[in-house]
């Protein structure tokens, strides 16, 4: 005999609950935008509304809140790594020159489309390689 112990599975209830709070949320993140003009407000709203989403989708949706404990240690491992890989790259991901490689693609259009207006080439058609 096995002595696993199954949990008893959320009532249909329970999801539907999580889902309208993260439509409402989705709801007020789409209203902060349409409403205001003030860039930063709109972009903590943002971020942080769907943090929140992610936290409820992943928590009750991915079944997260019942793990044990060191799902969380891999979880924040693989987040500062995300964060490392992020802030040792941005300072060169940004500009079409970095400071230890060059797009030369991106410099030869750059350079082939001086003069002209911004979305116009000679023949409309994009350049493949």
């Amino acid at each position: 005999m096995s002595n696993v112990v199954h949990s008893q599975p959320h009532p249909v209830s329970h999801y539907i609950n999580v889902w309208v709070a993260v439509l409402a949320l989705f709801i007020i993140s789409i209203t902060v935008s349409q409403l205001s003009n003030y860039r930063p407000l709109v972009l903590i709203t943002a971020f942080g509304i769907a943090t929140i989403q992610a936290i409820l989708v992943g928590a009750y949706f991915m079944h997260l809140k019942g793990e044990k404990k060191y799902i969380y240690y891999l979880l924040f491992s693989m987040l500062l790594a995300l964060a490392m890989l992020y802030f040792g790259t941005v300072s060169d991901n940004g500009h079409p020159s970095g400071k230890n490689w060059t797009t030369t693609d991106t410099l030869r259009i750059m350079k082939e489309h001086e003069g002209h207006p911004a979305g116009h080439t000679e023949n409309n058609s994009t350049v493949h390689h």
